[in-house]
């Protein structure tokens, strides 16, 4: 006997495939019943063999339904998304309503997930946990996935979490499937700073409300398109009409910084035009461009208490050490030695400057402090920079954690580097202003010491054209 989950590209026969497949062999008499466990939602396939000695003597198919009422599907990008969908993750999960989750930045450990938590299931293991790269490999089973289980109970509720510059994948997960908006809810979660830049920059500086209504046209037009073509004739170019597909940062321009704010402007607008949308910030009144009357913050724009939820994570510090791999005792060493801890931020794209920042800051701020060092969480670690910082006597921290995780193990961390949406979260601090040390100045190459609110220092860069000075 054989169950598996069956995907099939509509659109390349050469991309099919089992997953989740598990094959058993048992021996029955008339009377025996047989339990399969299925380990994730959707229409299984099984495979049943009847066998007498080698021959087999039957065989059928049948198609079992896994299903549930109301379905939470998290396709997040970048770090913060994942985090504010950490708080909110067992507060919305039951048996009622199962979570199904894939993450760009491998932050969870799938062999580990909360009770009526899953991976994708159509999804390799390997994919799963390669961050960029694997995620990205199976965006269209995803949208293959949400129409098998929508299929099998069209009354069934969605509630999909995205990161708010990657809202256009509704395109494909919902309106190509044509769900009816009053069976799902779609909710943005922050990216950080970006998410202020983005609205800033586009309504600020490129029409304001002329841009506003072209951009409602655009959205209207391929939201429309995407429900009458249908999944079958689903092309994800054609629904990347709501922004340029991602370019890296080393390539930011002027056109580029249109291109990347355009995406996150749309957050704004497809929520405005969507009572089904949500837009999750730690934030709004940072959405500023000087227009109130054209540019309102509705109810459908809501606020984390991004603070509150972090430390509410303490409630299930045992999951959170098996989901995360959390080292609770990460500055064992530093309390040990009875010295204060100071976290280094590394940039994206790490570069040599970050080594003379490592360098300039433990010469500035000398032997009171413990150093570590953090990567960017886009960063895949390179062991000769690992080599060459642990060389120097500092810690390496794991680059995957967030920061804001490792500011709730210790409240009294000192922070230094580059600026970071990481700085909006300094609540959870115990004296903010003397925790943060320095910023590393891209321009001039200077670690400056901040007697700066780092709260007002952060929404003056947002509004500031210079927005590129944010990781």
């Amino acid at each position: 006997m054989s169950w598996y989950l069956a995907w099939e590209n509509p659109f390349d026969t050469n991309d099919y495939g089992k997953y989740q497949y598990q094959e058993r062999c048992y021996k029955i008499d008339k009377e025996d019943t047989i339990s399969v466990m299925f380990t994730n939602y959707g229409l299984w396939t099984l495979e049943i063999k009847y066998s007498r000695g080698d021959r087999i003597v039957a065989q059928e198919v049948r198609m079992v339904k896994v299903e549930a009422p109301e379905y939470n599907i998290a396709y997040l990008s970048a770090t913060l998304p994942a985090e504010i969908f950490l708080i909110k993750l067992w507060d919305i999960t039951s048996e009622k309503c199962p979570t199904i989750v894939g993450l760009e930045r491998v932050l969870f450990d799938y062999t580990a997930l909360p009770k009526n938590v899953f991976p994708f299931p159509l999804a390799t293991e390997e994919e799963l946990n390669t961050a960029y790269k694997g995620f990205y490999s199976y965006s269209q089973r995803m949208v293959f996935y949400i129409s098998m289980l929508y299929k099998m109970n069209p009354a069934a509720k969605f509630n999909f979490y995205l990161c708010d510059h990657q809202a256009f994948y509704t395109l494909a997960f919902m309106y190509s499937n044509r769900i009816p908006e009053k069976n799902f809810n779609v909710y943005l979660l922050s990216d950080g700073t970006g998410s202020y830049e983005g609205f800033n920059y586009v309504f600020g500086n490129h029409g304001g409300e002329k841009t506003y209504n072209a951009m409602k046209d655009t959205w209207i037009l391929a939201k429309n398109m995407a429900f009458e073509s249908g999944v079958q004739k689903w092309k994800k170019e054609n629904f990347i009409t709501c922004g340029s597909p991602y370019v890296s940062q080393t390539q930011k321009s002027e056109s580029h910084m249109i291109e990347l704010s355009n995406r996150l402007a749309y957050a704004y607008v497809i929520t405005r035009e969507n009572q089904n949308f949500n837009w999750i910030l730690h934030n709004p009144a940072l959405l500023d461009v000087g227009d109130k009357i054209h540019f309102p913050l509705t109810d459908s724009i809501q606020k984390i208490d991004f603070i509150v939820g972090i430390k509410s994570l303490e409630e299930h510090r045992e999951e959170l050490i098996r989901l995360l791999g959390l080292d609770y005792y990460v500055f064992k060493r530093s309390h040990s030695m009875g010295k204060k801890i100071c976290m280094l931020f590394g940039s994206y794209p790490p570069a040599e400057v970050d080594i003379q920042y490592v360098d300039a800051t433990v010469e500035k701020f000398g032997n009171d402090y413990d150093y570590y060092f953090k990567e960017h969480p886009r960063t895949v670690v390179n062991p000769e920079r690992e080599k060459t910082i642990e060389e120097r006597g500092i810690g390496f921290l794991d680059s995957k954690i967030p920061t804001e995780i490792y500011m709730m193990i210790d409240s009294d961390i000192c922070l230094a580097g580059y600026l970071s949406s990481a700085f909006l979260s300094i609540g959870l601090l115990r004296n903010p202003t003397e925790q943060i040390l320095s910023i590393w100045d891209r321009t001039d190459r200077k670690v400056k010491t901040s007697c700066l609110d780092f709260t007002a220092k952060t929404a003056m860069c947002i509004k500031d054209d210079s927005v590129n000075i944010y990781d």
